[in-house]
């Protein structure tokens, strides 16, 4: 098989003569030979185009996707052939996106609409043939659970619920009397014959309060923090605070599983490939080792 670079030429009309120059647009960096079909890779698969959350994907994963397409076609699993367009439908509807507008879509990373709908195609079908291949392996044990859940531990942040009243005042004496009956209603713990509504109650996170709400941090429950300014008092109550906390193992189950399973479920992929890899020839004309340092190193 004989592979070149891919090359285009223009031409400038200059007065009197005519010169070419040329520009390299892409080039081949390998070829999957398997027994379904022969797959070149280019450069811009690796440098330009892009997934619909604008990520690179390496050349060693474009690869490895590839061979899992030949086993389909080879093992001629019972894939719906209709499931791909179902869930490129499914997605359109989920983005509330026309044709027109996905194809825009594709345009933004770097794809056409017909390399957009083949990469989503390859999306679709790998992941159908990852979960019919390994699913019934994919049951981690209460130990494994158990054992991610302390190495990894997530936290919920502590968070404040307050809720805030404005008063008014007009002058100076307006000002020591609103102040006066603000404290006196506060003692009595009334509103002050409606002189205090409360908004209603914010929860706000610790870690996005501002500097001049730090002072919320040393408040007791029910307690209140008066503060002034442009002809008002600001009052805030403290309603409840939570502390920050460790997640539990009840609130994290799921995802747990979900990592381990993503985790499993890459080694038994890598494996595989591994194994059938026999099956399929892999011609390069460039460094794969090199586009895939490239693209992580930019993530």
């Amino acid at each position: 098989m004989k592979l070149t670079k891919i090359i285009i030429s223009l031409f400038v009309v200059l007065p009197g003569i005519i010169q070419a120059e040329l520009f390299l647009i892409d080039q081949i960096e390998c070829v999957v030979c398997g027994s379904a079909y022969n797959k070149p890779f280019v450069d811009t698969d690796v440098t330009w185009k892009r997934t619909l959350d604008n990520q690179f994907v390496p050349l060693q994963k474009q690869i490895q996707a590839d061979i899992v397409m030949q086993q389909i076609a080879s093992e001629k699993m019972p894939i719906d052939p209709d499931g791909a367009a179902k869930y490129i439908e499914g997605l359109k509807k989920q983005l509330k996106i026309n044709d027109a507008e996905f194809e825009t879509l594709f345009s933004e990373v770097g794809r056409t609409m017909a390399e957009g709908l083949e990469m989503l195609n390859i999306f679709y079908n790998t992941e159908f043939f990852t979960h019919y291949k390994f699913k019934s392996q994919l049951v981690p044990t209460e130990d494994e659970i158990l054992n991610y859940f302390n190495d990894n531990p997530e936290f919920v942040d502590g968070s404040y619920e307050i809720s805030i009243a404005r008063v008014a005042y007009d002058g100076d004496q307006g000002r020591e009397d609103i102040k006066n009956k603000i404290e006196k209603a506060l003692v009595d713990n009334n509103d002050g014959h409606g002189l205090i509504q409360w908004g209603k109650v914010i929860k706000v996170a610790e870690e996005d309060l501002q500097d001049d709400q730090k002072f919320i941090t040393k408040m007791k429950p029910e307690g209140v923090y008066i503060q002034e300014s442009d002809g008002l008092f600001e009052l805030v109550k403290l309603i409840s605070y939570e502390p920050t906390r460790i997640k539990t193992l009840d609130e994290r189950k799921n995802s747990i599983i979900d990592a381990l399973n993503r985790k499993k479920l890459e080694s038994m992929l890598a494996k595989y490939n591994q194994s059938v890899s026999e099956f399929v020839d892999i011609i390069s004309f460039g460094n794969p080792e090199s586009k895939l340092t490239e693209n992580e190193s930019e993530k």
